[in-house]
């Protein structure tokens, strides 16, 4: 579905995929920084993903691009 739109009319495309990569994470800080608890280290992920969503909005308000 999301190639398909591709092919449509540009404006009729809807919102464009934007990926956005941080720093890499090591195992050994999220468990220095969480302990060992899975839900606390992932809870410590999201924090990372949150702030890349953060940059990503931050450059679309700033930079808009047509789909």
């Amino acid at each position: 579905a999301t190639a398909k739109r591709n092919f449509k009319p540009k404006g009729s495309r809807g919102e464009p995929v934007r990926i956005w990569f941080g720093e890499p994470l090591q195992a050994a800080d999220l468990i220095a920084a969480h302990g060992e608890d899975p839900l606390a280290i992932s809870r410590g992920v999201m924090k990372h993903v949150a702030a890349l969503g953060a940059l990503d909005r931050e450059d679309w308000q700033a930079n808009p691009r047509s789909a």
